[in-house]
């Protein structure tokens, strides 16, 4: 998913004011590297918005029809697909809408195999207590390494350690809320080696301190 984007250069505190004209939402960046990681999180929020309201997600123009009369304005390209996902199964692990959530990974996940995704989904597992979706998503999710940007170091020991409780018939609580997927993760083990093949991919997923829930930055 990607959509054109009008970037405007200002002389406000906060420089750079941002459109997306698709989706008519706005918002701002206090450099142009912030400005396009906001456009993203607003253009995620929006389509968040839209799939929960069961509304049909706009096309993107062509960039060539993009026009702007500001001299100080350029427009680009920014993608925003697979991160829409990801917050809003945040969103919906926090308010509890797991039913919701399942449903739209599951339909995504039927179009295409995703790392991201498969992960997503066993955080959904874990979350409502099912410990064998839960174990089954992990190992898809390793299965498919060059779109999972996770840290596949930490789903290896979360699948080790489900594993292991499953050998042990232990039984996994639903949870009763979930933190942040870099906060609630287990502790690295220092003496923990991922395998080769492993070795070249994207590391942790970290979040944009600029952002909050409602998708504006923070003043």
């Amino acid at each position: 998913m990607v959509y054109p984007v009008i970037f405007h250069k200002t002389k406000d505190k906060v420089p750079y004011f941002v459109e997306v004209p698709d989706l008519d939402v706005m918002t701002q960046g206090k450099s142009i590297q912030n400005a396009i990681e906001m456009a993203r999180e607003r253009i995620c929020i929006k389509v968040i918005q839209l799939e929960k309201e069961k509304t049909k997600i706009p096309n993107a123009s062509e960039l060539s029809t993009i026009i702007t009369n500001d001299k100080n304005a350029f427009v680009s390209l920014v993608d925003a697909d697979i991160e829409a996902y990801k917050l809003l199964t945040k969103i919906c692990l926090k308010t509890g809408e797991t039913e919701e959530i399942l449903e739209i990974l599951n339909t995504r996940l039927d179009k295409e195999d995703n790392g991201d995704l498969y992960y997503c989904l066993a955080r959904v597992y874990k979350y409502i207590g099912d410990s064998e979706q839960y174990c089954k998503n992990l190992e898809q999710a390793l299965d498919n390494p060059y779109t999972l940007t996770f840290s596949k170091k930490i789903v290896k020991q979360e699948l080790e350690y489900i594993k292991e409780m499953l050998g042990r018939n232990a039984v996994i609580e639903p949870e009763a809320g979930i933190e942040e997927y870099s906060e609630e993760e287990p502790e690295e083990d220092e003496n923990y080696e991922d395998e080769p093949e492993y070795d070249d991919e994207a590391d942790e997923y970290e979040e944009d301190e600029d952002y909050d829930d409602d998708g504006e930055e923070d003043s």
